[in-house]
């Protein structure tokens, strides 16, 4: 009886139809367009490295998921500067052009990618120099490389794997693959599976195609990258799930033939094999019965978390989810409008995708909108003095079926209320932003989150104090004049018409400062003169507010002086904590956790943002935005590098950004 040379393995021939898509020489073809020459010299020499990637297709989210695609590009130049080649474009790119190419087959099934630079010149003569080279990707549907489900059996074969010396194991060449392709017969026909390749010395090396790995007192051990391994991009992500997530201890180090048959478990991995159990080895089953008695130890180790460790969303036709979270582009567009014209974009290239727009902000201006756009909120208006004194329509948002408040400062005592000419920060107060806490406490809120940018003050939260019921006396008993000057006359705080129901609020306020309220870095010194303080005002606010420190600590019990964010918008930062127990809080992650990004992001594939799995489009670089990637940025994007001028950007804004959004999502990748 003839021995069944089929064995386990999966796949013989993939069929390839004439109208697939490929990438050859620089742009996309037909598969039946391509034409290699018969005197090509990589068909006659083995001149040519390539990879070999795994899509898997997720039916629930209609996506493939490419694994690790950058890990394998990466690997591809390595291989290229061993053969003396050059690939013709970046990791980047070549992730890039493989999401496109499997965009435009449409795969809804597991798909293999075969990325292959090779020398092209029609010569004959064994040499690397002087020949010309090309490069082509194609890729096509792929099951198993082999069938895994009862584990494979394996012999070690009497061919030796090539070592580095000769023939470098560390590079993907097709021509070293002759070595494997005669371990991989001389298995199947003696009826196993797979082959085990030893080295020269006499130590296990790999599979034909895989590496290894072997259970053995608990730890996992597999051979180093000197026993002439290629050194796999799924051993990495492996030996990364097995010592972060599972907490095996793993070993690289020699391994001996003998151990073959006496260790607890054995796997093979790689991106055709996957991740294979070995059952038997030369015809010894004693693994099976090992594992049986054990329990699987290798349980975990399985597709879904290697695609967790390095999967990437190809462009496909729909089951994207796509989260929008800009910031305002300051003098141009609020983040509404801004993430309104990225989600056009974004759909414009991904019709079918889910968006969801989460307008953010910092604590400053647009707070108020973005918040209440994220949480279908409720814009309101008061009326209250200005900071002269001036009537003007302050303006804030109630969210959380009402439950919350917020507010910016700026809308009653901001800068821009104010001509330039008039500025002039001893007189300017708080007493409108106190106006409007009021106001917005009388819709019955809990919280109330206020944002302090952009004042025109530096009273210290005196004004607002005032306006709430407090009185802050001279010597004689008289009510202070408003404005920051005043202070220095401030002798005593009267609490008794402050009314205790503010007790029953929260109020959190977004302060990205760490100003204290008086000295070179306090409120007067940093921040007056944008405020119209000229030197000798300035010296008078920092007596003024230091003269407030210390009623405050007498009268209220509050230590303001020294605090981390007191000297915020002229003092204010002190005002809100000494007069209504509010706590100062980073801006940007206080109005991101009000937004609701955290639940918003839950699921997304790529994420959006507009100031800084993300996309950041902005509009220009500036010195040191490199370093943006170090805190998880996938790609930077600007006008200007989509030919995009600034006169362009401030005149219509809107367009100019959607325009940015299609081009960026249709040449980068986003790792998920």
């Amino acid at each position: 009886m003839g021995v069944d040379t089929k064995a386990k393995t999966a796949v013989k021939k993939p069929p390839v139809h004439p109208n697939t898509w490929v990438f050859f020489d620089g742009d996309f073809a037909r598969y039946h367009d391509v034409k290699l020459g018969l005197m090509t010299h990589a068909l006659h020499y083995g001149t040519a490295v390539f990879e070999g990637i795994r899509a898997y297709w997720n039916p629930k989210k209609s996506q493939l998921y490419l694994l690790a695609p950058a890990a394998h590009f990466d690997r591809m130049h390595r291989s290229a500067n061993v053969m003396r080649m050059k690939l013709p474009f970046t990791t980047e790119e070549l992730v890039n052009y493989t999401l496109e190419l499997l965009r435009r087959n449409e795969f809804k099934s597991d798909v293999y990618v075969r990325p292959l630079l090779y020398t092209s010149s029609e010569e004959i003569g064994v040499r690397l120099h002087n020949l010309d080279r090309n490069f082509f990707i194609y890729a096509i549907p792929f099951g198993k490389y082999v069938e895994i489900e009862a584990g494979i059996r394996c012999m070690v074969s009497s061919w030796r794997r090539v070592p580095d010396q000769a023939l470098p194991a560390r590079a993907k060449i097709t021509g070293s693959y002759a070595q494997a392709a005669l371990a991989k017969s001389e298995a199947v026909e003696n009826g196993f599976d797979e082959a085990i390749v030893m080295t020269i010395e006499g130590h296990v090396s790999e599979g034909s195609a895989e590496n290894l790995f072997m259970l053995k007192d608990g730890t996992f051990v597999t051979p180093p990258v000197t026993d002439d391994i290629l050194e796999g991009v799924t051993r990495k992500l492996l030996m990364k799930v097995m010592r972060e997530e599972l907490n095996l201890p793993v070993l690289e180090r020699s391994i001996d033939r003998t151990e073959l048959y006496t260790c607890d478990e054995l796997l093979l991995c790689g991106t055709g094999a996957q991740i294979s159990p070995v059952v038997e080895v030369d015809r010894r089953p004693d693994l099976l019965q090992r594992r049986a008695r054990r329990g699987a130890e290798v349980q975990g180790l399985d597709r879904p978390r290697l695609l967790a460790r390095g999967r990437q969303a190809s462009p496909d036709l729909g089951g994207v989810k796509v989260l929008v979270a800009p910031n305002a582009f300051k003098g141009t567009l609020t983040a509404t409008q801004a993430a309104a014209a990225i989600a056009r974009g974004v759909r414009e290239v991904f019709p079918k995708a889910e968006i969801v727009e989460v307008p953010v902000a910092d604590g400053g201006d647009g707070t108020v909108e973005a918040l209440v756009s994220a949480n279908h909120g409720e814009h309101r208006t008061a009326q209250v003095e200005g900071p002269l004194g001036d009537p003007v329509q302050a303006r804030y948002g109630l969210i959380d079926s009402g439950r919350t408040a917020v507010v910016e400062m700026a809308s009653a005592a901001g800068l821009t209320l104010i001509p330039a000419e008039r500025r002039d920060p001893r007189r300017t107060s708080t007493y409108g932003f106190g106006q409007l806490l009021e106001a917005v406490r009388q819709d019955g809120v809990a919280t109330i989150i206020a944002g302090i940018g952009g004042s025109a003050t530096n009273d210290g939260g005196a004004g607002m104090a005032q306006a709430m019921g407090y009185r802050l006396l001279d010597k004689e008993g008289r009510d202070l004049d408003r404005g920051g000057a005043g202070l220095a006359r401030l002798w005593r705080i009267d609490a008794s018409g402050f009314d205790s129901g503010w007790r029953q609020v929260r109020v959190r306020v977004a302060c990205d400062v760490t100003n204290p309220l008086t000295g070179p870095r306090g409120a007067s010194a940093v921040y007056g003169p944008q405020k119209g303080a000229d030197p000798k005002a300035v010296r008078e606010l920092d007596g003024a507010l230091a003269t407030f420190a210390v009623v405050v600590r007498r009268d209220l019990g509050k230590d303001i002086a020294g605090l981390p964010g007191a000297g915020a918008a002229g003092g204010l930062g002190a005002g809100l904590v000494a007069f209504l127990d509010a706590t100062l809080e980073p801006g940007a992650p206080l109005v991101v956790e009000a937004t609701g990004f955290d639940s918003a992001v839950s699921g997304a594939d790529l994420v959006i943002t507009g100031e800084g799995q993300v996309l950041l489009l902005a509009g220009a670089k500036q010195p040191g935005w490199e370093a943006l990637h170090d805190l998880g940025v996938t790609a930077v994007v600007t006008m200007a590098d989509e030919g995009i001028t600034m006169r362009e950007a401030l005149n219509e804004p809107e367009r100019m950004l959607t325009r940015a959004t299609v081009v960026a999502c249709r040449r980068h990748s986003w790792a998920t």
